[in-house]
């Protein structure tokens, strides 16, 4: 009987699944590095690359409740590659967001970066004494009353 696969077919789907393989592994290993370097709040184990994603199928609320039974009213959970924390109250929540309140004020810069020159407008910078600046100057030059009676003339005519 002949064989179904030929030989260069083989060697192509050894190096495919080589290459799986080991991308899947260094993708592990990242991961494990990565969420040692900072002391996160406990959690259930996430399965390789997936993270809890499956477990939060179905009833999120329920499985959110479970949780904070078993880990506590602040826990990290694994979606994917991204470690994220969740407050199930309402007092932890505020806690949290009170003693870290300058870094919730500050966007991410992602894609911002580049659509914005570096955050260095109004709407992308960080919060600081340069966007408390820039919005002093909105405001006072732009939004001003004499300033909108202007451009509502303009508008007019």
């Amino acid at each position: 009987m002949e064989s179904q696969w030929t030989s260069v077919e083989k060697q192509v789907w050894t190096t495919v699944l080589a290459l799986s393989l080991t991308l899947f592994l260094i993708i592990v290993r990242r991961g494990r590095k990565t969420s040692k370097n900072y002391r996160m709040p406990p959690g259930p184990r996430g399965f390789p690359v997936l993270g809890t994603i499956p477990r939060l199928a179905g009833l999120t609320h329920e499985f959110l409740t479970n949780f904070a039974k078993n880990y506590g009213p602040l826990m990290t959970l694994k979606l994917g590659s991204q470690s994220i924390v969740v407050a199930s109250s309402s007092k932890v929540a505020e806690e949290f967001l009170k003693a870290n309140d300058r870094v919730w004020a500050s966007p991410p810069g992602t894609v911002s970066n580049v659509l914005s020159y570096n955050c260095s407008d109004l709407i992308f910078s960080a919060y600081g004494p340069r966007w408390r600046y820039a919005r002093k100057i909105f405001m006072v030059d732009l939004l001003s009353a004499r300033r909108i009676s202007r451009q509502l003339e303009s508008k007019k005519s």
